[in-house]
């Protein structure tokens, strides 16, 4: 279950952004960044985006197989790209809906806005959970994998998305249920 708990071990708080976030490109004036965005891919490099609202918390799973979502990639992404994705942002990804598949990993931003390369899934495996930053700002927190790296290709079923709106809050277990 998603809960809160204080940050201790000596780490001081990572200030959440939140509606008040803004971006601006080179020249332009700043605005708002309201929506960040989870994109999926297929091996043809045909795309899916999971929206990320950041007006308010969002505790959200997203279901493949439940037509939530992706409901037409159940199975067949290949690898995700992180767009605009604030700090304290948590994103879950797992073959099935729960930690009782064979494998399952959850991310979370470290920086004000982060935006990614695509990455494939199959290179989470062998990563350090809690000291490696797979990208700038982004934190590998949690990897469960049964198998080899390859079990990861084209099986994702659920995305889990959790925001923090301008408040340090930190889940007890980065887990769905």
């Amino acid at each position: 279950m998603i809960g809160q708990r204080s940050v201790s071990r000596g780490l001081s708080p990572l200030p959440c952004l939140g509606p008040e976030a803004t971006i601006a490109r080179e020249g332009e004036e700043p605005r708002p960044l309201q929506e960040g965005a989870i994109v999926l891919m297929d091996e043809n490099d045909s795309k899916c985006t999971i929206a990320v609202d950041y007006s308010a918390d969002v505790d959200k799973i997203y279901s493949f197989a439940a037509n939530e979502g992706c409901k037409d990639f159940n199975d067949l992404a290949t690898k995700f790209q992180l767009e605009n994705l604030l700090s304290c942002t948590y994103i879950g990804f797992y073959e099935s809906g729960t930690d009782d598949g064979k494998w399952s990993f959850v991310l979370r931003i470290m920086k004000k806005v982060v935006s990614t390369d695509p990455i494939l899934f199959e290179n989470i495996k062998g990563l350090n959970v809690g000291a490696k930053i797979i990208r700038p700002g982004v934190m590998l927190k949690r990897l469960r994998l049964d198998g080899d790296a390859m079990t990861m290709r084209k099986s994702l079923s659920t995305v889990w998305v959790k925001t923090f709106n301008g408040e340090e809050m930190l889940p007890e277990e980065e887990r769905l249920r």
